[in-house]
């Protein structure tokens, strides 16, 4: 997501906002790099020593609450006004190219080049083989044929993929609506960079849930797969212990200790969803397979 989406467009701001920076007034200079913005007659930012008592010399008066030096546009000496208007022309189609850069960018291909297939592959690999080291000794394996792997992996990656098309082309949505306010409020290249951050570090955190719940999925099918080839039909649910900050789900709580079936599992939810430990959504619950021995 980072190289694909964010980089891109991070990459347009920095750009743009070295192109402008090429002035020796200091107010001005900031002006450009946006560390300082003009909007409706007032300056925000992050101002030196110097940059304020410049202000102070125009008549510019200093706002505490709003942080921010109140001076009318028509109030500024003729050059700095020129600076103002022309910064804001150039930060006006430095944005339409940030806002056509994030136009070409196309979900789909992102979800290509992620290479989705491969990832989850080596994961059921690995997950089955760990699976395969706590049955040891419990019954007779049978290892999943290519057949049930390459099912696992093309559903698997299917869904993937299509919850980070869905989520990219709403992000995208976002990304623009956000950054229009932004402008509007008079930001401008910090500004865009410091939203940009921001929003890169929701979809880091969005990626390791998706991580972390698909894996959860993966690891309860390829249990259910591997407990049938062997004969173990049974297992009984468990729940985690569960805190104030994360309570077992009642209905699962209901579940703990009960003996279910892999070819017919529980209702879990209000929905009447029918599912087996770690499915539903966001679940910690396991399956204790049970062996049953017959003389």
């Amino acid at each position: 997501m980072k190289e694909f989406l964010y980089l891109p467009i991070l990459r347009e701001l920095t750009d743009n906002k070295n192109k402008i920076n090429n002035s020796i007034d200091d107010l001005i200079a900031a002006l450009r790099t946006g560390r300082i913005r003009f909007n409706r007659g007032r300056f925000y930012g992050k101002f030196n020593a110097k940059i304020s008592l410049d202000l102070k010399h125009m008549g510019a008066k200093w706002d505490g609450k709003t942080k921010s030096f109140i001076l009318g546009l028509e109030k500024l000496p003729v050059h700095l006004r020129d600076a103002v208007r022309l910064t804001e022309d150039r930060f006006q189609k430095a944005m339409e190219k940030v806002d056509m850069a994030m136009g070409k960018i196309l979900p789909r291909d992102i979800t290509k080049n992620m290479q989705l297939s491969n990832i989850f592959d080596k994961t059921i690999f690995n997950v089955d083989g760990k699976i395969e080291s706590s049955m040891a000794g419990i019954t007779v394996q049978q290892k999943i044929t290519p057949e049930d792997r390459e099912t696992i992996r093309k559903d698997y990656t299917e869904n993937m993929e299509l919850y980070i098309q869905n989520w990219t082309e709403k992000e995208i949505i976002r990304l623009r609506k956000i950054m229009d306010k932004r402008v509007l409020e008079g930001y401008r290249f910090e500004g865009m960079i410091e939203v940009l951050q921001k929003r890169y570090g929701v979809s880091k955190n969005k990626a390791k849930f998706w991580a972390r719940q698909e894996t959860k999925l993966l690891t309860s099918k390829l249990k259910e797969i591997r407990y049938i080839k062997a004969g173990v039909l049974e297992y009984e649910w468990r729940n985690v212990i569960g805190s104030p900050n994360h309570p077992v789900r009642p209905m699962h709580a209901k579940l703990n200790r009960t003996i279910q079936r892999w070819d017919s599992p529980p209702i879990v939810n209000e929905k009447g969803e029918r599912k087996h430990p770690g499915e539903d959504f966001n679940c910690r619950c396991t399956a204790s397979p049970i062996v049953r021995v017959y003389e």
